[in-house]
């Protein structure tokens, strides 16, 4: 059987430990950033070493921006995340993700903010500017 992964309000339960994985800032990057796939050996080490991490992941250009939450749907999907949450549960750690509840904080990444005073995105926003007009 499958494991499946629950999004749920957090019920805390006796005999556990917990491990929280805290979503601390989401970063819109121009350049193409290879998805990350061993998502679990990423958090795996920041647990380790008790230092942030950072996973990059592709998002969904139907709705990914009309949601501005973690694609979390990877998360459930990616095999080494799931291996990673099946191993700690075997020792009698619980996973948390964590998602402050006045949102993730979102800003371009520094290789957006380049692009954007670029020549090219200088273009790109006056485009934007005349199309849309006072909407951006």
């Amino acid at each position: 059987m499958p494991h499946e992964l629950q999004l749920k309000p957090f019920e805390e339960k006796e005999g556990f430990k917990y491990v929280i994985l805290q979503v601390t800032d989401i970063a819109w990057h121009t350049n193409k950033l290879r998805p990350t796939e061993l998502i679990g050996e990423k958090v795996r080490t920041a647990i380790d070493t008790n230092t942030p991490g950072r996973i990059y992941t592709e998002i969904d250009r139907k709705n990914g921006l009309s949601t501005g939450l973690v694609d979390i749907e990877s998360l459930k999907k990616n095999p080494d995340f799931i291996k990673f949450i099946q191993e700690q549960e075997k020792q009698g750690v619980k996973v948390l993700l964590h998602i402050p509840k006045d949102g993730v904080p979102m800003a371009p990444g520094k290789d957006t903010v380049k692009f954007m005073q670029s020549t090219k995105g200088k273009r790109i926003l006056h485009w934007l500017y005349k199309k849309l007009g006072a909407k951006i």
